[in-house]
């Protein structure tokens, strides 16, 4: 048994991909917090792979525990396609014949792998001892190179589909989409310099460390900024374009989309990520009232002074549970006003005040 410095990265590693799973199915923070778990498992089977190697001297146990690794290899790169088509409202990819035929390939890699010692068609193996520690030496087939190029296709996908979301959303949903495009970068970047042999990776993959990297990052963009929790591009750009003020809340209350008429209504522009009851404290009362003079709202004074019918819509997920709210704002102040005018001639005209009360009671 050996001990490198490198190893002390990779439990590292394993330790914070743990953490992140368990926070994970804790407090389940995205809507596609599964995909988020399969992606983590297949970099700790990458990780524990390349632990189990590095610590090993025997070249059979570093060549089994480098195949094991190989699971995780498939895992992460089909996983954040998936990931990434959800994230973008790509549900139309994700059904049980096309999730098929996307992991045909990469199953037919792993089998190849698997049985390398057969044909040699995935990998060529040696060892070389550098200083006092042994290293697998790895020359690269072209069932391996198939599978790698694959891969990279599906992960080019992933940028398309995240950079069209950047480009389309609004700031808010830029800076989400901008920070995972950013902190998945890192791995491939690792992974590259890998593959090329360029840099001090000749003889251990930095991959699965960055891959943690990532995962670090990423949790903290959940913790912080609730990364997982998104406006479909295209209900956002129906939300952009309706007439009425819309306000679109998460689970606890906090404003995760807004359109610019609301913007308009509350006189604010910089309010993504507050908590509605910070800046409208009487958002509460709307929420629970069910008369419709409790649920009107007064804005301005005078003749610039409007009305507004306020509608708060909560939604739940399949279990049950409250995932968000939709706040939406009419105005109703040309009614208000037309009502009002009603009353007024209905008081002094008899003729007006019987035609209006028919009319009322016919409503």
């Amino acid at each position: 048994m050996q001990f490198p410095l490198y190893a002390i990265f990779l439990i590292l590693g394993l330790i914070v991909t743990i953490i992140f799973i368990a926070y994970i199915l804790k407090f389940k923070p995205a809507e596609n917090y599964r995909i988020l778990i399969i992606l983590a498992s297949g970099c700790i089977i990458w990780l524990l792979g390349n632990v189990l190697d590095i610590l090993s001297t025997d070249f059979g146990f570093k060549v089994f525990w480098n195949h094991a690794a190989s699971l995780g290899v498939v895992m992460v790169p089909v996983s954040f396609f998936f990931f990434a088509l959800e994230y973008t409202e790509k549900q139309n990819w994700i059904k049980p014949l096309k999730v098929l035929y996307i992991c045909i390939l990469p199953v037919i890699w792993l089998i190849f792998d698997f049985t390398n010692q057969f044909h040699g068609l995935s990998l060529q193996y040696g060892m070389a001892k550098i200083g006092n520690y042994y290293y697998l030496t790895k020359e690269y087939g072209i069932t391996f190179w198939i599978y790698t190029a694959y891969a990279y296709i599906l992960l080019l996908h992933s940028y398309f589909y995240l950079t069209n979301m950047l480009l389309s959303a609004s700031s808010y949903f830029k800076k989400k989409a901008g920070f995972i495009i950013i902190i998945s970068v890192i791995p491939i970047v690792f992974n590259i310099l890998y593959l090329i042999d360029l840099g001090p990776f000749k003889y251990f993959d930095p991959t699965p460390v960055s891959l943690t990297v990532s995962i670090l990052f990423f949790l903290f963009g959940i913790t912080k900024y609730r990364l997982g929790e998104i406006v479909p591009i295209t209900k956002y750009a129906l939300i952009e374009n309706m007439r009425d003020g819309v306000i679109v809340l998460d689970k606890d209350d906090r404003i995760i989309e807004i359109n610019p008429i609301a913007k308009k209504i509350i006189k604010s522009k910089k309010v993504l990520g507050m908590d509605i009851k910070s800046f409208w404290t009487k958002y509460s009362d709307y929420r629970t009232s069910r008369s419709a003079a409790d649920r009107e709202l007064s804005a301005g004074t005078g003749k610039n002074k409007k009305i507004y019918d306020v509608q708060v819509s909560p939604y739940a997920d399949y279990r049950g549970d409250h995932i968000s709210s939709i706040v939406s704002l009419r105005d109703i102040t040309d009614r208000k006003r037309t009502e009002k005018k009603l009353r007024y001639l209905s008081f002094h005209d008899k003729m007006t005040a019987f035609i209006i009360g028919h009319l009322l009671r016919k409503n």
